[in-house]
């Protein structure tokens, strides 16, 4: 899959033009040396997703509380990680690993704020 990956980023600009399909077929990987590196080449500056810029400079890995504190923080984010729930609950071929963090991320996310609204 990453050799896969890496000509998608070669041939066709991937991580200039695709920065959200890259992310949502990565996320669950957040903890993996390979999600770092990918966070590393994506052009995020002036998109939804320049908080990523700051993940960007870490060796660390990647705990699921930064995106649950991003989900807080950030609503174009948390709307990102509850449509993308829903899409994954409805698709009978979906990824399980990735269904399984964004689930953890909502119930996570659930469980940090004091009030929901029901807009949410």
């Amino acid at each position: 899959a990453l050799e896969c990956l890496e000509y998608l980023v070669r041939k066709y600009r991937v991580h200039a033009y695709n920065v959200h399909s890259v992310l949502h077929c990565c996320l669950p990987y957040h903890r993996t040396a390979v999600f770092r590196k990918i966070i590393g080449i994506l052009y995020v500056r002036g998109t939804k997703w320049s908080w990523v810029e700051g993940l960007q400079k870490t060796d660390s890995a990647f705990e699921r509380g930064l995106f649950t504190k991003q989900c807080i923080r950030n609503q174009a984010f948390l709307n990102f990680v509850l449509q993308t729930t829903k899409d994954n609950a409805q698709d009978n071929h979906s990824s399980s690993g990735l269904t399984s963090f964004l689930f953890f991320l909502v119930s996570e996310y659930v469980d940090m704020m004091t009030t929901i609204s029901e807009a949410l």
